[in-house]
């Protein structure tokens, strides 16, 4: 059984998995080792901290200001958004009038 693990563990698949890149039958078989054996799950949670603290290290900070834009940008949007609803709701009680009237009238 150890050897089993120790190929599992010498394969690419644990690596492939966590970075997203196996296919969905190399997916299943790493979820049930990592399920199945502590060696693996223990191997997997160390390949995770690992990646973590790597993408840390190497992040790209974000520019200064970017957060204040976006959220301006939003407030602009929802702010078009609500104009855009009050010219419906108008545009559908019109409708709803010229409808009643056609109807009364003929």
């Amino acid at each position: 059984m150890k050897e089993k693990i120790k190929q599992f563990l010498d394969t690419d698949l644990l690596e492939n998995y966590l970075l997203g890149t196996t296919t969905e039958l190399e997916s299943l078989k790493v979820e049930q080792y990592i399920a199945m054996y502590p060696e693996v799950r223990e191997a997997y949670n160390e390949l995770q901290e690992s990646l973590e603290i790597f993408a840390k290290l190497h992040a790209i900070k974000s520019p200064e200001g970017l957060k204040e834009k976006i959220t301006a940008r939003i407030k602009s949007e929802r702010a078009g958004r609500k104009k855009f609803f009050r010219f419906a709701i108008a545009a559908s009680i019109v409708a709803m009038i010229f409808a009643g009237s056609s109807y009364f009238f003929s």
